[in-house]
């Protein structure tokens, strides 16, 4: 990080394989401590979201991490401000410029080919969200659902999320998505908790598929959801539209390959659902909630 009288100058560690068109312009959308999104109009007519990173957070396609950050983007963006790509330096006028020209190229966000969670990874997540207090979509878990019925939000997507199993396991498609579609842009903030949910879910079943990422089956079932996307935020809209095509943010793919794959022990289990859990208020806990709800069957989901 360079300190000088003129804009910031970061060093982007990782990059994604989504990136604004060269030459786009925009406006910063959205500034957090530790994240930036801004907004690139596209010429024709939709929009597509890049966001910056702290050290420490997740990788996503669309954006990038940097090396450092020792001041928060809160202290010295605002909303608003213009914004430019070149291809190797993003510009927020006269107060950022992030470097691109050492940054490795990240594309971790697409899943193998793959089958059934291992029933011992399960049964860890299972033991994990239940033996401590959670929050968010997470609730639905919790040894005493009932208690938290009378949360409106949460009782729609513990409906929603028992049809989506239950038309899973009848071969449903259209019941699927029918269930889903009621999850997109459920509860408030930037990302709802049911678009982070159903993109957990999402990770689930295509990490279960034969094809993974490319899995005909799964992605019939996504294109479904897909004329409903634009019901939420463009934030939310980024994580879901990427979802949709198999693509995911880093912590929830690492955790959707290692169910799979199996071979890791209950504590390095613990620590990616950790990692996942603390992205966000809540979004990390509910994008988990998603994934465990694709690994049950009517015979042992919880909350029927």
């Amino acid at each position: 990080m360079s300190l000088t009288t003129g804009p910031v100058v970061l060093q982007a560690e990782s990059k994604g394989t989504s990136l604004p068109p060269i030459g786009s312009r925009g406006v910063v959308q959205s500034v957090f401590r530790r994240a930036l999104n801004l907004d690139f109009p596209l010429e024709n007519g939709e929009r597509t979201l890049c966001v910056v990173l702290a050290p420490g957070l997740p990788m996503a396609s669309w954006g990038c991490r940097v090396k450092e950050l020792p001041t928060p983007f809160e202290k010295f963006i605002s909303i608003g401000a213009p914004c430019s790509f070149d291809g190797q330096i993003l510009t927020v006028e006269g107060c950022l410029r992030v470097d691109f020209s050492s940054a490795r190229v990240w594309d971790g966000g697409s899943l193998p080919p793959g089958g059934p969670v291992r029933e011992d990874v399960r049964l860890g997540l299972w033991r994990f969200v239940r033996r401590k207090k959670l929050p968010g979509f997470l609730r639905l878990f919790a040894p005493y659902h009932s208690s938290v019925r009378n949360d409106v939000i949460l009782g729609c997507a513990g409906e929603a999320a028992a049809a989506m199993v239950r038309a899973r396991c009848a071969r449903d498609t259209a019941g699927e998505a029918e269930a889903a579609r009621h999850l997109i842009g459920l509860g408030p903030g930037l990302t709802p908790a049911g678009d982070d949910f159903l993109g957990g879910y999402l990770a689930g079943r295509f990490a279960q598929s034969p094809g993974g990422s490319g899995d005909h089956d799964v992605l019939s079932f996504a294109s479904l959801l897909l004329p409903y996307a634009g019901a939420t935020g463009i934030v939310a809209q980024a994580f879901l539209r990427k979802a949709l095509v198999g693509n995911f943010s880093e912590y929830i793919a690492d955790l959707a390959r290692a169910a799979v794959i199996g071979g890791i022990s209950d504590g390095e289990l613990q620590e990616l659902a950790e990692k996942v859990i603390g992205f966000g208020a809540t979004s990390g806990a509910d994008a988990l909630a998603g994934f465990l709800t694709s690994c049950f069957s009517t015979v042992d989901f919880p909350f029927e």
